[in-house]
């Protein structure tokens, strides 16, 4: 008997139930709008050339993980994932859900876009049984809203909301449970955890991971419980990134005789300054946690005395872990100004409160990772190590 076939007869109190991730603790919003939904869901359609978008339909997971609409770049945080053991999700938006089995291990379960209301959290229970599959678009007809698909629907699970506001975490998780993760939570764990471990996202032990996560959400409650978040833009896809590099190569086209900031002038009268007065100087105006205004008062000052400051002053102002795009940018071997870049990066980083940008909720979900992975990789590395032998 799996976990789904133990019915809906646990239905929390608003506060706990209202659904928040396990990692980030950000609250989980619903795409209440039929508009955007239905956007979406014909966008995948015409994508996948399936058929009306009056009708659910049954894609693979990855299509709905790596589709990015514009129009509604929060949308994909309505997706979710259920799992019975190991994790992986969706992007932008979207989150998973951990369900528990009868032994209280954790199992994977398909993408659904959520689209319920706070008097309608068992909404939750529809999943693709299948990992590898998403739902896209309202629920058929046979597919009632209460209490989900019927028992004997071999394509979908349902399961039990568990509350991680209220959840002890000495307790085993009951049979038939679930938790609730981004799916970009879960991308942003595996550049996280799997680049150090040296492991693959889907040979992480989700049973641990849970329970690590229960435990230091239990320890901190009051900073993360009950958070409420509108609609706030994708951690993954920053197109204000691309758009520093399109307005990079479109300076360089108009005019490749136009000096940049990075490179320097030998006629400059400041020129002549010694490199450790001029880092003192840079260094005094601009902070390591500088703010925007800051990072454009070191942006007119190198303007105007065009110098070129050292690798090592950068890297404490500009985190790559924060802007991973800047790694793969590297690889690419892309014609880049690289001061001028990061100079735009520190004063985007310097409004850490923009949703637009998506890099408050990036900034937010890797402080947590940054917490839970340490706890999460030393018990691991205990479990593994040959101590028990002589």
């Amino acid at each position: 008997m799996e976990a789904f076939e133990y019915g809906l007869d646990y239905i929390p109190s608003w506060s706990s139930a209202w659904p928040s991730c396990l990692l980030c603790g950000i609250m989980i919003r619903s795409a209440q709008h039929s508009g955007p939904l239905k956007s979406y869901q014909k966008a995948i359609g015409r994508q996948l050339k399936r058929a009306s978008e009056q009708d659910q339909i049954l894609v693979p997971a990855k299509n709905v993980e790596e589709h990015y609409l514009v129009n509604y770049p929060w949308l994909g945080g309505c997706t979710f994932r259920a799992t019975l053991c190991v994790i992986r999700l969706g992007t932008n938006y979207s989150f998973m859900i951990v369900t528990s089995d009868r032994n209280g291990c954790f199992h994977l379960r398909g993408i659904c876009i959520a689209d319920w209301s706070c008097s309608e959290l068992v909404d939750f229970a529809v999943v693709p049984k299948d990992s590898s599959k998403a739902r896209i678009g309202p629920r058929s007809v046979g597919i009632p809203v209460l209490p989900g698909p019927p028992r004997h629907d071999p394509a979908f699970s349902r399961f039990r909301l568990r509350g991680i506001r209220d959840a002890r975490p000495e307790q085993q998780p009951s049979p038939g449970t679930g938790y609730l993760i981004h799916a970009h939570c879960w991308i942003l764990l595996g550049r996280e955890a799997c680049e150090p471990m040296q492991t693959k996202l889907e040979w992480l032990d989700l049973n641990k991971l849970v329970q690590t996560a229960r435990l230091m959400r239990a320890a901190d409650k009051d900073s993360w419980t009950f958070r409420a978040e509108r609609s706030p833009a994708n951690p993954l896809v920053i197109p204000v990134f691309g758009l520093l590099l399109h307005s990079q190569n479109e300076r360089r086209a108009k005019s490749s005789a136009v000096q940049s900031i990075q490179e320097t002038n030998p006629k400059h009268p400041m020129n002549g300054v010694p490199m450790d007065i001029a880092l003192l100087i840079a260094e005094d105006i601009c902070r390591p946690d500088c703010n925007s205004w800051e990072a454009t008062n070191l942006r007119n000052l190198l303007s105007v005395f065009e110098w070129a400051l050292p690798e090592s002053f950068w890297r404490r102002r500009v985190n790559e872990n924060v802007f991973f795009e800047l790694k793969e940018l590297r690889k690419s071997n892309t014609p880049v100004n690289w001061q001028l870049l990061r100079l735009e990066l520190m004063q985007l980083h310097g409004y850490p409160l923009n949703y637009r940008s998506g890099l408050r909720v990036r900034i937010q979900v890797l402080e947590t990772l940054k917490e839970l992975m340490p706890a999460y990789s030393k018990d691991k590395v205990e479990e593994s190590s040959p101590s028990s032998n002589p």
